[in-house]
């Protein structure tokens, strides 16, 4: 299973994800449920970097693949608020179709 998890400020607005897990609907490699989540990530994050200015903090894990933690450093662009809400957005549909392969989780997180 793979379990999503945005991060949202007190403000209401996106700051962070991480995903990990495999959905395990299909073979090693021909997971279509798997690949859908990973080009939602992937994409998501770069094109953060590529048409923000914001800075973030990702790390992925290569031996536990499916891992990926992504946080934003500042309160983020709305051009990232944009491209997260995009993400969640894309993440709900996926699950809509395939909720026993994936788990959507909100946390609100306090800031210092």
């Amino acid at each position: 299973m793979i379990t999503v998890t945005f991060y949202k400020d007190s403000s209401d607005r996106f700051i962070g994800f991480k995903s990990v897990g495999h959905a395990g609907a299909g073979e090693r490699g021909n997971d279509v449920v798997c690949a859908a989540i990973s080009i939602l990530v992937i994409n998501t994050v770069n094109s953060i970097e590529m048409f923000t200015n914001d800075r973030a903090a990702c790390h992925a894990d290569e031996k536990n693949f499916g891992y990926i933690s992504y946080r934003l450093k500042d309160k983020g662009s709305e051009e990232s608020q944009l491209l997260l809400k995009s993400l969640h957005l894309g993440v709900e549909g996926v699950m809509r179709e395939n909720k026993k392969y994936i788990k959507l989780k909100i946390l609100k997180i306090k800031e210092v």
